[in-house]
C-alpha cells in the first residue's frame, strides 16, 4: 500500500483505515499521509510547469499482543476422550500416548489396502 499512488489525502486515509479494521492480530500505527508533487508528461517539464499532487501513505504494522494471546489459548487446546473408565487399566496420562500411536498402526492399515502391494493377488486357505 506504500508504494500505491492516491490523488488526496483523503482517498489515502480510507483505504488504510479500512485496512486496519479488515486486520484481525495486527494494526496499522503512525499513519501518515505523504504528498508529493510530479511530472506526469513525458520529456522535460516547462517553466511554469505546475506539478500534479500524488498522496502516498505510510504506515507501521504492530501486533495487537491481546488477540494473539487469545487466539494462541483457544487453538491450544483440544479433548481426547475415552470409554476406558477404570484408572487402573488406563490413566489419565497416558491417553494422549495412546492416542499417538494409533497414527502408525493406522499407516500399516493403509499400506496394506494400497492398490500397488497386491494383497488382492494373496489368496489364504
Amino acid at each position: 500500500m506504500c508504494q500505491q499512488e492516491f490523488a488526496c489525502g483523503e482517498d489515502a486515509f480510507n483505504p488504510a483505515k479500512l485496512l486496519d479494521s479488515q486486520l484481525p492480530f495486527h494494526q496499522l500505527a503512525n499513519i501518515e499521509v505523504i504528498e508529493d508533487g510530479q511530472h506526469r508528461g513525458r520529456g522535460r517539464p516547462r517553466k511554469d510547469f505546475q506539478p500534479t499532487l500524488i498522496s502516498h501513505i505510510q504506515a507501521e504494522i504492530v501486533c495487537k499482543e491481546t488477540a494473539i494471546t487469545i487466539a494462541t489459548e483457544q487453538a491450544g487446546r483440544f479433548i481426547l476422550a475415552t470409554n476406558i473408565l477404570d484408572a487402573d487399566k488406563l490413566r489419565n496420562e497416558d491417553v494422549l500416548p495412546e492416542y499417538k500411536a494409533q497414527e502408525s498402526t493406522e499407516r500399516g492399515f493403509r499400506f496394506l489396502k494400497d492398490p500397488l502391494f497386491f494383497t488382492s493377488t494373496v489368496f489364504l486357505n
